[in-house]
């Protein structure tokens, strides 16, 4: 062992990135709880593309500061000043997603209807100062000339936004900024900009598999919740086919984690395939979302019920995504697909289907399909 850097074959790298993942998770938590929050209350709140498209805009920029944050995690290591020099950048996004999803929790809560776009504009000033602090300080940090470019345009998008309150002009910037992004991406995937040179005690697949198992975490904490309230409730609030539904999700959600494995070693190849691997527990997260009714609900088979299309046009979305990551991570047995391309239809069918005596049918077979895939998986 090398002075106290390694402590039974855990590193101080791993012992410090494990605290900044969980604090890192828990701001991307509160972007995962607002959009549920949009999706479950939908009817009660008018919807606006500036404000998903900003906070989607948001999202994606602090999954590329964790991916860059790697480059850092050897010299975080070797003084507090280093590893204290980091945490403003957590901060930053905490306080855009207090901005963002506060009042439109309270607002909810209050029973009030919600505009998205008012709520964007109210919070607009602090906001764009934020992400311009965030640019500033990162320049002082972090500069490299491949990415300054990037940096720049960032703070010309903060400026403007700053000096106008058009919708049209914010419209175009969100637009601008998502096309920035996606240039940042496609120059990544490219290879034009310096890779991150790998510490001996800590892997890049290590960095981003933490942060994604916090967002796994969360997602099942929100299934815990959820047949926690369900079982509070009285018996004949009590649905059967809501509850074997979540039931099924939940499974699926863990055959999903361990069929991923393979896919881990493969997510370090670039920024994008880290990107496109966050899709399915995304999905996973807005059917649970949409599984389990808010607080209050009298009927579980009435809310099941009419969110059984939007549930199941997800399921669907899953197993399509399912089918394209497998050729997208090149996977060498593609067998899973045939089960996938089997419960496609099986979705679609449950999706158009109302009657009870059909779901607990199609409940079943949706059962046998998976447990006939983990069988065959194993």
């Amino acid at each position: 062992m090398d002075d106290l850097n390694q402590i039974f074959g855990f590193s101080k790298v791993e012992y410090l990135i494990t605290f900044q993942s969980i604090i890192f998770g828990f701001v991307a938590s509160l972007f995962l709880d607002g959009w549920g929050q949009v999706t479950r209350f939908r009817q009660h709140i008018k919807q606006d593309s500036i404000y998903a498209l900003f906070s989607l805009v948001i999202f994606l920029f602090m999954l590329i500061h964790w991916w860059n944050l790697f480059g850092r995690a050897p010299k975080m290591s070797e003084s507090i000043i280093e590893y204290l020099s980091v945490i403003p950048y957590t901060a930053m996004f905490y306080f855009i997603a207090t901005l963002l999803f506060s009042p439109l929790k309270k607002e909810i809560h209050a029973g009030e209807k919600v505009d998205l776009r008012t709520i964007y504009f109210q919070q607009k000033n602090k906001n764009y100062i934020i992400i311009l602090l965030f640019f500033f300080y990162d320049m002082l940090f972090t500069i490299h000339n491949e990415t300054l470019i990037f940096r720049i345009g960032g703070i010309a998008i903060c400026i403007v936004a700053l000096m106008t309150t058009r919708d049209i002009v914010h419209l175009h910037l969100q637009f601008g900024s998502l096309s920035l992004i996606g240039l940042y991406i496609w120059s990544e995937f490219m290879g034009f900009f310096p890779e991150s040179a790998a510490d001996g005690d800590y892997s890049k697949t290590e960095h981003l598999i933490i942060f994604i198992s916090v967002i796994y975490g969360f997602i099942i904490t929100i299934f815990l919740e959820g047949w926690a309230g369900m079982f509070r409730m009285k018996e004949h609030a009590f649905s059967w086919t809501q509850f074997l539904w979540s039931l099924f999700s939940f499974i699926f959600l863990i055959d999903i984690w361990w069929g991923s494995w393979s896919r881990n070693e493969l997510i370090t190849n670039s920024l994008l395939h880290f990107l496109v691997f966050l899709i399915v527990p995304f999905l996973i997260y807005l059917i649970c979302v949409l599984l389990f009714p808010k607080p209050g609900v009298v009927s579980y088979s009435n809310h099941f019920f009419s969110n059984k299309t939007l549930i199941f046009s997800l399921f669907a979305s899953l197993l399509i995504v399912q089918i394209g990551l497998s050729y997208f991570f090149e996977e060498h047995d593609k067998g899973e697909n045939l089960f996938r391309i089997a419960g496609i239809p099986l979705a679609v069918a449950s999706a158009k289907i109302k009657d009870t005596a059909f779901h607990k049918v199609l409940i079943s077979v949706a059962f046998s399909l998976l447990i006939f895939h983990m069988i065959y998986d194993k």
